[in-house]
C-alpha cells in the first residue's frame, strides 16, 4: 500500500456543475484534470488500514479498548453549494458508531471498557471536556501532518498525539482508544430535483488535494487506534474507496464502520499463568513438617 492511500480530509465541500457559466466550467474541468493524479491516489482507501511500526510490539498488550465519543459533522447542501448543520442527526450516529465499534472490537476478542463521555459527565468535569477538545484538535492535526508528508512510507507511519490521552485511558482502565471522525454532506431530494444533472459533485478536499464523488451524498469516516499510554496512533483506517453513502441511511452507516473496524488485527491471546505443577522443582516451595508444640506443662 503506498503512502498516500489514505490521507486525511478536513473538509468537504458540494460545487454543483450546472452552477458554472461556460468558462467557468472549462477553468474547473482544467483544474479538475490537473488533479487527475493526486485524485487517482487518494480514492484508492486504505485495505487494511497505516500501522506504526512498532504495532507487533503494542498491540501484544493491548486487551481492553475504550472508544471515545465519535466527532460527527453532518451538512445539508443547498442548490447555491452552502451547507446547514443537520444537528438532529448528530447524537443518534455517534450512538449508532459506538454501537458499532464495540460489536466489532468485542468480536476481535478484545474486552470494551465503558467511557462516559456524557455531557452530565463533561459538565461534571470540565477539565475533562477540556482535555477532549485537545486529544481530537491534536487528533485532526496529526492527521493533517500526514497528509502534508506524501512519502509516509519511507518514513514510517509514526503519528502521536501525546500523553493527553493519559487521562480518558486511565479512567476508563483500557490499554488503548478508539477514535473516530466522521463527515457527512447529503442533498435533499427537492434540491436534487433542481440540479439539472440530478447529481452534485462533492469533493473532499484538504490542503489542495481532492477526492471527488459523483453523488448526491458523501461520507467520510476516519478511525485510530491509539496506544493509551503513548498516544502514538498505532493504527488507522477511512472509508475513501466507498465514501458514496447517505450518512442518514443507518443501515449502510453501521456497515460501514463496522467494515471498517473489522479490520483491526484480532486481539493477542493472553499468556496463561503458569500453575505449580508447570514449574520446575527447584522453583515450587517445599514445606517443612513442624514437630507438633507441646502443651504448657507437660513433661
Amino acid at each position: 500500500m503506498g503512502p498516500t492511500s489514505c490521507p486525511p480530509n478536513r473538509l468537504l465541500t458540494a460545487v454543483s456543475p450546472t452552477s458554472f457559466g461556460r468558462g467557468a466550467m472549462a477553468g474547473s474541468v482544467l483544474w479538475i484534470l490537473t488533479l487527475a493524479f493526486p485524485v487517482s491516489m487518494l480514492t484508492t482507501g486504505c485495505s487494511a488500514g497505516l500501522r506504526h511500526p512498532d504495532f507487533t510490539a503494542h498491540h501484544s498488550s493491548i486487551h481492553r479498548l475504550s472508544v471515545l465519543t465519535p466527532e460527527i459533522e453532518v451538512y445539508k447542501l443547498t442548490f447555491r453549494g452552502d451547507k446547514q448543520m443537520m444537528y438532529e442527526l448528530l447524537e443518534p450516529l455517534a450512538q449508532q458508531a459506538v454501537e458499532e465499534l464495540d460489536k466489532a472490537l468485542t468480536k476481535r476478542g478484545y474486552e470494551i471498557k465503558p467511557l462516559d463521555l456524557s455531557n452530565e459527565a463533561l459538565n461534571a468535569q470540565p477539565e475533562l471536556r477540556q482535555n477532549l477538545h485537545t486529544v481530537r484538535t491534536l487528533f485532526a492535526q496529526q492527521l493533517e501532518q500526514y497528509q502534508k508528508r506524501w512519502f509516509t512510507k519511507l518514513r514510517g507511519f509514526r503519528y502521536s498525539i501525546g500523553a493527553e490521552i493519559n487521562l480518558f485511558a486511565d479512567q476508563a482502565g483500557s490499554d488503548a482508544l478508539v477514535m473516530m471522525r466522521c463527515v457527512g454532506f447529503k442533498k435533499t431530494g427537492g434540491e436534487i430535483a433542481k440540479d439539472v444533472a440530478k447529481t452534485v459533485l462533492i469533493m473532499a478536499a484538504s490542503l489542495g488535494n481532492v477526492m471527488v464523488y459523483w453523488y448526491p451524498s458523501a461520507t467520510l469516516i476516519q478511525l485510530a487506534v491509539i496506544d493509551g499510554n503513548t498516544g502514538d496512533i498505532l493504527w488507522y483506517i477511512d472509508n475513501k474507496d466507498q465514501g458514496g453513502f447517505d450518512i442518514a441511511k443507518e443501515k449502510a452507516f453501521r456497515k460501514t464502520v463496522r467494515r471498517l473496524m473489522s479490520k483491526f488485527p484480532k486481539a493477542a491471546a493472553v499468556p496463561a499463568a503458569p500453575s505449580s505443577a508447570s514449574l520446575p522443582h527447584s522453583d515450587v516451595p517445599s514445606v517443612r513438617e513442624v514437630p507438633p508444640i507441646p502443651a504448657v506443662g507437660s513433661p
